[in-house]
């Protein structure tokens, strides 16, 4: 018994997309390597925790300067 199976012509396999590439890219391997790290966005989370951490720190220091200067300038009177 054999089981016949549809004939298929080179036109109907050419319309078909392939993902398939005789090598892989080096995007490819960037966006499998992306892939695998599934802990990217925590990563980038994390720095803009940072960030935000050293911008309130800043902010806090100038406003300190800030106060240190008014006082001088109380201090010493504004000449004109």
């Amino acid at each position: 018994m054999r089981v016949d199976h549809p004939q298929l012509n080179k036109r109907d396999r050419r319309a078909e997309p392939t993902f398939w590439v005789e090598e892989p890219t080096d995007d490819a391997l960037s966006l499998l390597e992306n892939a695998l790290r599934g802990d990217e966005p925590a990563l980038r989370r994390n720095e803009q925790a940072d960030e935000a951490h050293a911008l309130i720190e800043e902010n806090a220091r100038l406003r300190e300067l800030l106060s240190q200067l008014s006082d001088l300038i109380r201090k010493n009177g504004v000449q004109r």
